[in-house]
């Protein structure tokens, strides 16, 4: 933690944009928005795919 406050990019540290995350990293990338794109970004991917498309199919009871 020491380390990360005394390295010049510290001003770049970035709050995930995952709904539920409350990490924050340092971005390796510019347009890095989520702490693990694989998680965070895959679940902000599938809600906007839901939001686009609806939930699609039919349920039977």
């Amino acid at each position: 933690m020491a380390e990360l406050l005394t390295d010049p990019r510290v001003g770049e540290v970035r709050e995930c944009e995952g709904a539920e995350c409350v990490l924050l990293f340092l971005p390796a990338n510019p347009r890095r928005r989520w702490c693990v794109a694989s998680v965070c970004g895959n679940r902000a991917r599938v809600a906007r795919y839901y939001a686009r498309h609806g939930k699609g199919g039919s349920e039977s009871s």
